[in-house]
């Protein structure tokens, strides 16, 4: 009730104090002006409010002593005031003995002030919510007043639409990572923009002022003395806040360091990044001694009617054991890293085995760095292939696949022909070394020399031994003679 009307302080150098005079709705002050210890609102949230209940008092016994009035208005509005902060209510009866003190302590409970309440304390007690009442008046002259004993501050903190909002949603709003946008593409040409930790870097206790705070942002303890608070100069602070400044930009240019295997063929493309074993399957199989290579990402589009230019990942991958078996998939998802699951789980389920010759001639892979990285899936360690023509990579996977899946081993090629298998190299001469002997009867008669295929390994060759080759001046028409 106090605070509905219009409030003045004034400050009082001499005594520190300030006095409050209330004036009233319709304009007219009060006949005796209220000098109470009084401080603004703010008081409620001091430490020791002890102090300002002594004030009070000693103010309220020298009024008696010089013998200023204290008229009705003033006792009211002192009990007002007292109860509305402390949650208890003010008696004093000077019949009796011209100075009594009762505090309608609470039992069970204290007294809790809420700073942002606008003077308008209630008092609390455990299992009773019941405010306190004005008692009877019983003021003249001396007067005592007291305070509870422990009072309890409750803690506020402001609450509005700029602080309700997440760091998470704060930078979705900057980087526009959702929306029709980022949907449709747009925006796909600028430099995109990459979140940033600012947490990084902070301390606890540095702030704009550059204050010291002993034992939070510097050492409690400084040549055997405490340290005391203190504040740095400008020139410092500013120095400080420019190598914060200096070490962001440091660590957002610092990169992950990988190592060759998760690197891939080159720094900063997918090609040949590992992404490990698939994952396991629904029956509890699992896949621990295969691995997944990436071969290609692309960035596909389709163009809808509801959505308009709709982007999607398309990611082609091998998986392999390093024993014979291995195969590839293509998966496509709307995110990159959906896309990569989707076809490392796919590709497990499409496997070829691969028959393998004796690994011993340490010739090496010299071909090309995809199926490079496919024969080490598949476990071939000595091969050498050249690509003529188009390099496309899924092209070139099937075709690899296809050409390893449908070659004849030595014993299919023995069996069908009835006969002996043999190899024939450099360091032994003349004398042929036995590779595959067939299952069933030996044929007496031998291959016919004209039946002794000489297989064309280039393409070019094969092409114009099959006739399939023309030339460039083939559809060229010349004029008459």
């Amino acid at each position: 009730h106090l605070w509905t009307r219009q409030l003045y302080l004034h400050t009082f150098s001499r005594a520190s104090v300030l006095g409050l005079k209330p004036i009233l709705s319709n304009g007219t002050s009060p006949v005796q002006e209220i000098k109470l210890i009084w401080r603004h609102r703010e008081m409620l949230q001091m430490k020791k409010p002890n102090s300002l209940l002594e004030k009070m008092t000693l103010f309220l016994e020298a009024s008696a002593k010089t013998g200023e009035g204290i008229d009705d208005a003033f006792l009211q509005t002192a009990k007002k005031i007292y109860q509305n902060i402390w949650g208890s209510s003010l008696d004093l009866n000077a019949a009796e003995s011209g100075v009594q003190h009762r505090s309608s302590a609470l039992q069970g409970g204290q007294p809790v002030v809420n700073p942002n309440s606008r003077g308008k304390a209630v008092a609390v007690r455990i299992g009773d919510h019941r405010h306190f009442t004005s008692l009877t008046h019983a003021l003249q002259t001396h007067c005592w007043i007291s305070s509870p004993s422990n009072p309890v501050g409750q803690q506020c903190r402001s609450y509005s639409f700029f602080t309700k909002l997440t760091a998470d949603e704060l930078w979705k709003g900057a980087l526009a990572e959702t929306g029709a946008g980022a949907r449709k593409g747009r925006g796909k040409r600028t430099k995109k923009k990459r979140r940033k930790d600012l947490n990084r870097g902070q301390i606890i206790g540095e702030g704009r002022h550059g204050f010291l705070w002993p034992g939070l942002n510097v050492p409690l303890m400084r040549n055997g003395a405490m340290q005391t608070i203190s504040q740095r100069s400008k020139e410092q602070q500013e120095k400080v806040e420019a190598d914060m400044v200096q070490q962001r930009e440091e660590w957002d240019r610092k990169r992950k360091m990988k190592i060759k295997r998760e690197r891939g063929w080159s720094g900063n493309t997918w090609g040949g990044v590992s992404l490990g074993p698939p994952d396991p399957g629904p029956n509890g199989e699992t896949y621990e001694d295969f691995d997944t290579r990436i071969l290609e990402v692309r960035n596909v589009f389709n163009m809808t009617a509801k959505e308009g230019r709709k982007k999607s990942v398309r990611v082609l991958v091998a998986v392999g054991n390093g024993r014979g078996a291995a195969g590839f998939a293509i998966g496509k998802a709307t995110e990159r890293m959906d896309a990569f699951r989707k076809a490392k789980n796919k590709a497990v389920h499409y496997l070829h085995y691969i028959e393998r010759y004796e690994d011993h001639t340490s010739y090496g892979l010299h071909c090309h760095r995809a199926i490079i990285t496919i024969c080490r899936l598949i476990g071939i360690k000595d091969l050498y292939a050249k690509v003529s023509g188009s390099i496309n990579m899924l092209n070139l996977t099937r075709g690899l696949f296809y050409g390893l899946s449908s070659q004849e081993t030595h014993q299919q090629r023995a069996d069908k022909k009835s006969l002996h298998v043999v190899e024939f190299r450099k360091e032994c001469g003349p004398l042929p070394i036995v590779v595959a002997s067939p299952r069933g009867a030996l044929r007496n008669d031998p291959e016919p020399e004209y039946d002794v295929p000489d297989v064309k390994l280039d393409w070019e060759e094969m092409k114009a031994a099959q006739g399939m080759k023309r030339s460039v001046w083939a559809g060229l028409k010349r004029p008459a003679t």
